[in-house]
């Protein structure tokens, strides 16, 4: 084995000691990782597709219903196993694009707080970039259809996949020379549509075709989306980084100092642009996660390995392999205010549950969108299933509930929410609101 492999192999222990302190904290502080966890268990019980959320997410979901019964520590550790493979074939291929100190990419893109958190969270965002990952590798070796393949699989993993389609194509289209070039990409794309679709049957035929009928929500403040897609996805300290990266690049380019590339470098670029670009215009388009911007960061990190001069790229790689690590004028850095969120939210959450087994075993309980999949699902292993979460609830459907004898509760938060609702009748069915501290959690 090369030097550069041992350094990227190197890299891939570093990553998995580095997560290991997260394994048990819970499937993660987003509550669509719990979600996920209520799925696997669903579909390992009953046998049936059970949705962790619309569009759906299957391949993940079925992988995960035979690992559930491991708890947290099963499920992240199998985010972090595929996010190790994912890493290992993003080295190969920065070495196959020839760019300086493979192993130096590999340990920034690890480093990336976004990477770094979601690499230990029960969610699907490192599945589908994996795939990505071998789907380019494959395309790198001119192995189109097993490109196309990888592609439909991580589109299994994650709906948003498919549209690596196109930068795959366009790097085909840019390298292959033979006259089959058109049937050669035609093939691929059929390939990958048809395993999509393969992966996607047990949603069609749970839901039809409204999965792909996702309610955007409301979008969100300004200041909000800034955040997430610059120090939500980089740190201050990686952004600082980008914004070199960036700056030095465009310098380099007015000055006429461009690199000369190898020709396999040179072809790639465009589709790293475009990549993106695409996943750039995606976020824009539904701005409430940090992890959407995930497929775009390692193309920027090769497109910087690719354009910039060996020591300003690795001037940016140091600073992203530095931020998840150190604070910038805030308490905490990133992995650290992350580690003590998240280790806060899960006894906050137990906190809440032990409260709620001391109710009549005939409640329900209103907890908001956030909270219902995490309590119920500890409420699950805890065998104290008899009590109902619900997230939002209608007045009808709390006056049913009522009929029926059950008590009704809500966590603090939503107390304004249904005494708006229901006026007088809160005093009446004598609902009783549960204390939730989330003003301690830093």
């Amino acid at each position: 084995m090369k030097k550069t492999d041992w350094g990227v192999v190197v890299v891939c222990i570093l990553v998995f000691l580095t997560r290991l302190p997260l394994l048990s904290l819970g499937y993660g502080l987003d509550s669509d990782a719990w979600r996920l966890a209520l799925s696997a268990r669903f579909i390992s019980d009953g046998g049936e597709y059970t949705p962790s959320r619309l569009p759906g997410f299957p391949v993940h979901e079925y992988v995960s219903s035979l690992l559930w019964s491991g708890g947290p520590i099963a499920l992240n550790m199998a985010t972090l196993l595929v996010s190790l493979i994912g890493l290992f074939v993003f080295g190969l291929i920065l070495k196959h694009l020839g760019i300086d100190t493979p192993w130096l990419g590999l340990l920034a893109l690890a480093s990336t707080p976004v990477f770094f958190i979601n690499s230990v969270s029960t969610l699907d965002y490192m599945w589908a970039l994996t795939f990505i990952f071998i789907a380019v590798h494959c395309s790198l070796r001119s192995k189109w259809w097993m490109a196309g393949l990888f592609i439909g699989i991580a589109t299994g993993c994650r709906l948003t996949s498919i549209f690596m389609l196109l930068p795959i194509t366009l790097l085909a289209i840019t390298t292959i020379q033979s006259p089959g070039r058109l049937r050669t990409v035609l093939w691929m794309w059929v390939t990958a549509l048809a395993t999509g679709i393969l992966c996607f049957i047990p949603v069609i035929m749970n839901q039809g075709f409204d999965f792909l009928r996702v309610s955007m929500g409301d979008y969100p403040d300004l200041a909000g989306v800034i955040r997430r897609g610059t120090t939500g996805v980089w740190g201050r300290l990686g952004l600082l980084g980008i914004a070199l990266g960036v700056g030095w690049g465009i310098l380099d380019k007015v000055r006429g100092n461009g690199k000369v590339l190898p020709a396999a470098a040179k072809a790639f670029v465009r589709p790293s642009v475009l990549c993106i670009g695409i996943y750039g215009l995606l976020y824009l388009a539904m701005p409430h996660e940090s992890g959407y911007l995930i497929p775009a960061i390692p193309f920027l990190i090769v497109l910087f390995g690719v354009i910039l001069p060996r020591d300003a790229y690795r001037i940016v790689c140091v600073l992203l392999i530095l931020s998840p690590f150190f604070y910038v004028d805030v308490r905490y850095s990133p992995i650290e205010h992350h580690y003590r969120v998240r280790s806060d939210h899960l006894d906050l959450a137990q906190n809440v549950l032990a409260r709620v087994e001391h109710l009549p075993e005939r409640s329900v309980v209103v907890t908001g969108e956030h909270w219902r999949p995490i309590l119920q699902t500890l409420a699950l292993d805890r065998e104290a299933n008899s009590r109902v979460f619900v997230s939002t609830v209608s007045e009808e459907d709390l006056s049913e509930y009522h009929q029926q004898g059950y008590s009704i509760y809500c966590l603090e938060m939503m107390e304004g929410f249904l005494r708006e609702m229901l006026q007088t009748r809160f005093e009446e069915w004598e609902i009783e609101s549960i204390p939730l501290n989330v003003d301690d959690i830093e």
